[in-house]
């Protein structure tokens, strides 16, 4: 997917990213057609994403299944930055139940 912003930037807007992640059981499931489990694919989206960052721009990384875990808080996506953003993606494993919810509240209390 590609997005494209329209107009100038606002002054002091930095670029600041959460990667929301799903990490329920459902996310060992195979999609019909396709060869990876939908974690695996998520992982390759998510790492492409942090390695076409600019190096402004700050990454944090949040899972959720019954409960909300930050796995990475926000960091400038330096060559290191980018590192260790990937390293954590390729280390997260499926869980239980979804409770998006609190991921998505604790994704804005990183972003915040």
């Amino acid at each position: 997917m590609e997005l494209e912003a329209k107009g100038k930037p606002e002054v002091g807007i930095s670029n600041r990213y959460v990667l929301l992640i799903d990490v329920s059981g459902s996310m060992d499931s195979i999609s019909e057609g396709q060869s990876l489990r939908l974690l695996d694919r998520m992982k390759k989206f998510a790492t492409l994403f942090i390695d076409n960052a600019s190096d402004t721009a700050w990454i944090g990384i949040v899972t959720f299944s019954c409960t909300a875990k930050i796995k990475m808080e926000l960091k400038q996506m330096t060559a290191e930055g980018k590192e260790l953003a990937k390293e954590v993606v390729q280390n997260i494993n499926t869980e239980s139940r979804t409770n998006l919810s609190e991921g998505l509240f604790l994704a804005l209390q990183v972003i915040q």
